[in-house]
């Protein structure tokens, strides 16, 4: 079976197991019509948000570009786009083991516990874990931003993943300006620019879709 999120769109996906997994836009996964008793095995492109149901006889496992993220039950964010160099696993609730493409032992190369992420990188394979507030990287799936002193850059990546668009940040003084804030009524990404900019200082073009950052 395989389910692909058309662009700008969320998809939900109820597996065999009756795991939950969220699409993103363009995000795709691919999985058996029914799993084997001793495994749950798919493969997956993109971002997609994870709740897995708990099956301690049948590990869940995730293939994502190469990496393999193995779960009993749990919730977990995962960006692994076919075009970036760095898969990216964040961790809500109970824990997952990482496992890099050269990994062929029972012994994974990292296990993350909840608020963690790991940073995973395709061409060395090294694995940078860093502590963050995991729920902000899931509540796209209800079409909420919380930010909490995330960086400019983190929050612009975000919106390009929900709405589909390519944010360019044309100074790098821009990029590492903190900020909080909070949007819940599902606002639309020139209503979050715009407030976003009161605080930022910055000014926003559109040129052929994209959108371009600058200082005032």
């Amino acid at each position: 079976m395989e389910m692909t999120a058309v662009p700008g769109s969320k998809v939900k996906v109820i597996l065999p197991d009756s795991s939950t997994v969220w699409l993103n836009s363009n995000a795709k996964i691919r999985y058996p019509r029914r799993f084997s008793p001793d495994s749950r095995t798919v493969e997956f492109t993109g971002e997609a948000f994870f709740q897995v149901k708990k099956n301690a006889k049948a590990p869940f496992i995730v293939d994502a570009e190469g990496l393999k993220i193995q779960v009993v039950g749990t919730e977990f964010n995962v960006y692994a786009q076919p075009e970036s160099q760095i898969i990216e696993t964040t961790l809500l609730s109970g824990s997952v083991a990482l496992f890099g493409t050269k990994n062929d032992t029972q012994k994974p190369e990292i296990i993350l516990s909840p608020n963690q992420q790991a940073l995973y990188n395709k061409k060395n394979g090294h694995i940078d874990i860093q502590h963050v507030r995991a729920a902000t990287y899931a509540c796209w799936i209800n079409g909420l931003f919380i930010f909490e002193k995330n960086t400019l850059e983190e929050i612009m990546i975000s919106l390009e993943r929900a709405f589909n668009v390519k944010i360019h940040i044309e100074h790098d003084a821009l990029k590492d300006q903190r900020l909080t804030a909070r949007f819940v009524h599902q606002e639309t990404l020139d209503e979050i620019l715009s407030v976003l900019q009161t605080s930022a200082h910055y000014k926003y073009k559109k040129v052929k879709g994209e959108i371009y950052i600058s200082k005032k």
